[in-house]
């Protein structure tokens, strides 16, 4: 037993300078790959958790309140501006506008709010460039105040268009030839029938043929033609020019033809109806430096007067309701 574990021991002391020689692991190599970061943990969301900040609600209501003050406010300094004669810096010019909305329930153009624009009145910016920006700076007050005058209409905020006109063109050309005319008339609106005798065309009349017939009355009896015409001459064909005006806006919309009966009112003469076109944001930062206050520019809208508003609602209620009629 001695001489086998004597043997043992030999044969280890014989091994162990041979396996000195054996090569030692190879050194680790640098990965090609990035090395993978850390996951950050993540908050948990469960009971007990902190509650998020968020932004609080928009209130358009107080937004239109502000908005009407800004506007006494920007007609005033433009207001002030321009009595001023000692200031060496170019002046501003406050322009204003009737805001007219359609879409939704409105089968045609309702005059809804007031917009105020102030610019510069001199250099690049035009009412024609800034009407769209401040149309659209000013939406949601828009679609307020409408909702304000005409609170039975249904006025999605995608489907509203918008359309301005001078104060100025309004007041003449719509306010003063409609809604006091119409205000004031207790015998009822005409038929289309008495609109068509007006213009001397007959049952049927084609779009065409309304428009014709207009213009020839118009021609024939306008005020500057009979200036030198007796009193009595000049007051029948004032009165023949009025019923050439009423019926062709009673026909443009109603049963002689397609068309917004609210555009055609006064016929060719008002060239400042601008209507707002493209998406709400189609217009966004095509402006730069102003918006509500503070900047080159300025703007700010309030609420007409319901019932103007109700007024011109009505009147294209009941003219799409006749179209329907004649056109079933």
């Amino acid at each position: 037993m001695q001489h086998h574990k004597l043997g043992l021991l030999l044969l280890l002391s014989c091994l162990l300078p041979a396996l000195s020689f054996l090569p030692s692991a190879a050194p680790a190599r640098p990965s090609l790959l990035p090395a993978k970061k850390a996951k950050k943990p993540r908050p948990s969301g469960g009971f007990g958790a902190p509650a998020s900040a968020s932004a609080p609600p928009f209130d358009v209501s107080a937004s239109l309140a502000r908005s009407e003050l800004l506007y006494d406010k920007l007609a005033a300094s433009a207001f002030a501006d321009v009595v001023s004669e000692d200031s060496e810096m170019p002046g501003q010019v406050c322009l204003e506008y009737v805001v007219t909305a359609r879409g939704g329930t409105l089968p045609d153009w309702v005059p809804v709010a007031q917009l105020c624009l102030l610019l510069p009145s001199s250099g690049p910016l035009t009412s024609e460039l800034l009407l769209p920006a401040a149309v659209k700076e000013h939406r949601r007050e828009l679609l307020k105040a409408a909702s304000v005058s005409l609170p039975s209409a249904t006025l999605p905020a995608n489907s509203v268009e918008y359309a301005v006109e001078p104060v100025a063109d309004f007041m003449k050309l719509v306010y003063s030839a409609v809604y006091e005319r119409d205000s004031d008339d207790t015998s009822g609106r005409s038929s289309t029938a008495d609109s068509l005798a007006a213009l001397g065309l007959p049952p049927g009349a084609s779009q065409p043929e309304v428009k014709s017939a207009y213009r020839k009355a118009c021609a024939r009896y306008h005020p500057d033609r009979f200036l030198d015409a007796t009193e009595e001459e000049r007051g029948g064909a004032e009165a023949k020019f009025q019923d050439a005006n009423r019926a062709y806006d009673k026909l443009s919309s109603g049963g002689g033809g397609g068309g917004s009966g609210y555009r055609a009112i006064s016929g060719g003469e008002r060239v400042g109806f601008f209507e707002v076109k493209g998406k709400k944001d189609d217009v966004a930062g095509t402006v730069g430096g102003g918006g509500r206050e503070g900047g080159e520019w300025a703007s700010a809208v309030r609420c007409l007067e319901p019932e103007v508003s109700r007024f011109f609602l009505a009147k294209a209620m009941a003219n799409a309701k006749e179209a329907a009629v004649l056109n079933a």
